[in-house]
């Protein structure tokens, strides 16, 4: 596109000479070099991240907003309930979270519902390392949820 003089492209108009922007676009004439090898490392690691890290990450918060959900109903739902249907949601998702990983109780006029559950990131039958999510949640019970939640 630029006009080329002693076998280099012209792009003083993008990066001056002897930066790294320079470096990049000149790179030895499509050679592979350090700067290739960065940006390769870069990429993988975010294309890692974003297939392994991410659905978790997402699914541990569809699990918070499921106990959200069910602690909104608590008027109407006992402790173990609201366990029982979180675990329930966790194992329709493949999440593994079980009951006994999930408590509920309540103080004054508020239910409390907490979990902790680890999840291991394996790539190829290989376990790289576990992740461990946990939560608590805290919802106050009044007439007024009740009324909502039950028109």
């Amino acid at each position: 596109m630029g006009a080329e003089k002693d076998g280099k492209s012209n792009l003083s108009h993008i990066a001056g000479e002897g930066t790294m922007w320079r470096r990049i676009l000149d790179s030895k004439g499509g050679k592979f070099n350090y700067v290739s090898v960065v940006l390769l490392l870069i990429v993988g690691a975010v294309m890692f991240f974003g297939v392994m890290i991410v659905p978790k990450w997402m699914a541990d918060f569809n699990v918070k907003q499921e106990m959200y959900l069910k602690m909104v109903n608590a008027k109407t739902m006992a402790d173990h309930e609201i366990a029982a249907a979180v675990a329930k949601y966790a194992a329709d998702n493949n999440i593994p979270l079980s009951i006994n990983d999930i408590t509920c109780h309540r103080e004054a006029k508020a239910v409390i519902c907490a979990y902790s559950y680890d999840w291991p990131i394996a790539v190829g039958g290989f376990e790289l390392f576990t992740w461990n999510f946990d939560a608590a949640k805290e919802r106050e019970v009044t007439e007024v949820l009740n009324k909502l939640s039950n028109p």
